[in-house]
């Protein structure tokens, strides 16, 4: 999908089976543009490599990237930032296998990441998030990453199994005990998770806020 105009907005769409090099691309050209991603999964093969594959942000974008899934297969990116976007990457569950080094990362681009979970199965790779130009803050990396974050660190950031529910089937939600839980303030940019369920504060990290029945 190329999306070469500005305010489009991708909400709980669904990109299964994608078998092309990218799956969305923003296109800034001389103009500014802005855009949102939100509540989306991505569960694609995409081609394999250390190029642009995932969602693309080029030239002048500007946009905000939030409360999505992604399955990754070995060495897709789920987000590949070229230049001067996104604003706000928060609340994003990443699963892949990331096992080569130098250029291949889950996450790449300047801006703020925050909240987001990601979760290496691959036997070593490049980055979690190359936020270089950037800055990352209250992220969970986990795996077996050569290099889990660049770029301005805003702290609170963790290396510990996130405890997702089932990495084998792809349930990126979040089991009782996990870490990602109550992890962090709420940000005004996510105030619902992938499922429409109003994040408490503090929040959960990732796209799944666990939501806990108080009735007895």
């Amino acid at each position: 999908m190329y999306t070469p105009v500005e305010g489009i907005v991708i909400r709980r769409c669904h990109f299964v089976g994608n078998t092309g090099r990218r799956v969305l691309r923003w296109i800034g050209g001389t103009a500014t543009r802005f855009g949102l991603v939100d509540s989306c999964t991505f569960e694609t093969s995409g081609s394999t490599g250390s190029g642009e594959q995932g969602i693309i942000l080029t030239w002048t974008v500007y946009a905000i990237v939030k409360n999505c899934k992604a399955v990754c297969p070995t060495n897709v990116q789920f987000l590949h930032d070229a230049y001067t976007g996104p604003q706000y990457v928060e609340h994003n569950s990443v699963l892949g296998t990331w096992n080569t080094g130098g250029n291949c990362k889950a996450i790449k681009g300047v801006g703020t990441h925050r909240g987001n979970v990601i979760q290496n199965l691959g036997t070593g790779g490049s980055h979690a998030i190359d936020a270089t130009g950037g800055s990352y803050i209250e992220n969970i990396a986990y795996g077996t990453f050569t290099t889990r974050f660049a770029g301005t660190d805003g702290g609170s950031n963790q290396n510990v199994d996130p405890l997702f529910v089932n990495t084998g089937t792809g349930d990126l939600t979040l089991q009782l005990t996990s870490p990602a839980i109550r992890s962090l303030a709420r940000s005004a940019n996510t105030l619902l998770d992938i499922e429409g369920d109003t994040r408490s504060d503090p929040t959960d990290a990732g796209a799944y806020e666990m939501v806990i029945d108080s009735t007895p």
